[in-house]
């Protein structure tokens, strides 16, 4: 499962495919508040390479904070709150 959307960032190094690597779940507040950590790739292509050995790497990471999460918490949940998240606002799963 990964997301599939065109971020350019502040050095110009632009990433098309982009998976959750792990997420972080405080339940200290009213509501629980997960903290995603996405890992960006040029492509998919480069995402795979990395299960390789001396393969791609991620050209960046994020933390992306979700404070909404309605109903149980898990990556197919997760994906869809950072969907609506305005880092990756129109992506598509791929």
């Amino acid at each position: 499962m990964a997301l599939k959307l065109t971020i350019t960032d502040s050095r110009g190094v632009t990433a098309t495919y982009h998976q959750l690597a792990m997420a972080v779940i405080d339940y200290s507040a009213d509501s629980p508040v997960v903290t995603a950590r996405v890992r960006s790739y040029v492509n998919q292509a480069a995402r795979d390479a990395e299960n390789l050995p001396f393969g791609g790497t991620a050209v960046w990471s994020r933390d992306v904070v979700l404070t909404s999460m309605p109903g149980a918490i898990n990556q197919s949940t997760i994906y869809a709150a950072l969907k609506k998240s305005a880092d990756f606002l129109n992506a598509t799963d791929c």
